[in-house]
């Protein structure tokens, strides 16, 4: 029986790995919907059946590891198609079904932390310094505990106006590198979806060049902000930090990990509501209060010493377009990303909101249905309305890139 539950959840990702490659490809003379409506019914039903079959199991015989890990491992899949569907009604009632099977037995498990943690093949987890598990859902409630995992070593501190923590860090090298290790995350990689190759820069612009995350063009250490990476893979990176964390007793069931909104960022980077009018490339400034990050930035000067990675006069090494324009006056010591924390924190703690990398979030842009927004300056931002607080990039949720990166924050999850 369980050669027979292993064999259905694998089977169901291959289906599932279908609705995501179909759902962001355009074929000419292809029934495209037709497909995903099978692959829909095809993987719910597989899952179904493996996580009815799986239930029993896990109550019956608690020492299967290899069932366990494809569970949370589907779980991860699954999480990640539903995140990207435009629609996630339209999923077929077999997939529906699947998932809140698959969310009640992770969520409720009848096993231990330490089970959870020992079947998976993982490290055991120490305890937030300071935080026992007894007390972390009252604690997380007040917006104090879980300020840090000891998995990754990211460090999260309040916002306040908001519900939720935010990374002090943008995520690095390193711990995309962990979630990649662990869960064996396969759409990393190049494929025939013009959205899997990762577009880097050079004098004759951005171009598909062969380039990953791992490999950006440039040098990066492991503490250098990851880059290369769409919308749906920091996603991804969330559903898993927020699984493992859960399945290490370190963060309660009504608690996760994710994107922050547009919203929190602005927050965030200490935009008031009235201050924040959503910035666009061409919009008129003539109206425009300009803040950025760091505060004034006076004309015909450079930015403040320290102002933060951004497209400043080191830059030009002779590997970007003709159009990029130094900021003349202004140098940060880095041509391309800095390890994260170079520079100084903004008042509440967070760096890198100025600078270094373009920060994805949770958000559709209201303006470019099925887009997302993203935030932040980054490395070669030299125009001054890329440079304002309030500015607003806009992707599509596959596109890899060499300045996007991301953040987590830390918050109540959604019902």
């Amino acid at each position: 029986r369980r050669r027979r539950v292993s064999h259905l959840l694998r089977r169901a990702q291959v289906h599932l790995a279908g609705v995501e490659f179909f759902e962001r490809e355009n074929f000419s003379g292809f029934s495209k919907q037709s497909y995903i409506s099978a692959a829909y019914t095809n993987a719910g039903a597989e899952l179904e059946e493996a996580l009815r079959h799986g239930d029993i199991l896990a109550h019956e015989d608690a020492g299967d590891r290899s069932v366990t890990r494809d569970l949370m491992l589907t779980h991860l899949h699954l999480s990640t198609v539903f995140g990207q569907l435009e629609n996630p009604d339209a999923a077929s009632q077999h997939l529906r079904a699947a998932r809140e099977l698959l969310d009640a037995l992770v969520k409720h498990s009848p096993f231990s932390a330490a089970q959870w943690t020992d079947w998976m093949g993982l490290p055991k987890l120490a305890t937030v310094q300071g935080d026992q598990a007894a007390g972390a859902s009252d604690k997380a409630g007040s917006n104090e505990g879980f300020q840090k995992t000891e998995m990754l070593q990211m460090r999260f501190v309040p916002v306040p106006g908001t519900a939720v923590q935010f990374s002090i860090y943008e995520t690095r090298v390193r711990d995309f590198r962990t979630f990649i290790r662990e869960t064996g995350y396969a759409h990393m990689r190049e494929s025939s979806v013009p959205d899997s190759r990762m577009m880097t820069i050079d004098k004759d612009g951005s171009k598909a060049r062969g380039h990953t995350w791992e490999d950006p063009g440039f040098p990066q250490t492991e503490d250098h902000p990851v880059v290369g990476v769409s919308w749906q893979d920091a996603k991804a990176f969330c559903a898993w930090l927020t699984l493992r964390e859960r399945a290490a007793g370190r963060l309660p069931a009504n608690w996760e990990y994710r994107l922050p909104t547009d919203r929190e960022w602005s927050v965030a980077v200490g935009l008031a509501e009235e201050e924040d009018r959503k910035v666009r490339a061409g919009d008129d400034l003539t109206n425009i209060r300009f803040k950025y990050p760091w505060g004034d930035w006076p004309k015909y000067q450079p930015p403040p010493e320290g102002a933060g990675n951004i497209g400043g006069m080191e830059a030009d090494d002779g590997h970007l377009p003709k159009t990029f324009v130094p900021i003349e006056g202004y140098r940060d010591g880095f041509p391309r990303t800095a390890p994260v924390g170079s520079f100084h924190a903004n008042p509440l703690g967070i760096f890198d909101l100025d600078g270094n990398v373009c920060e994805w979030c949770e958000d559709e842009d209201d303006l470019k249905p099925g887009y997302r927004l993203a935030r932040g300056a980054y490395w070669m931002s030299f125009r001054r309305h890329d440079l304002l607080s309030a500015y607003r990039r806009s992707e599509r949720p596959g596109r890899r890139n060499a300045f996007y990166g991301f953040r987590c924050v830390l918050g109540p999850a959604n019902p």
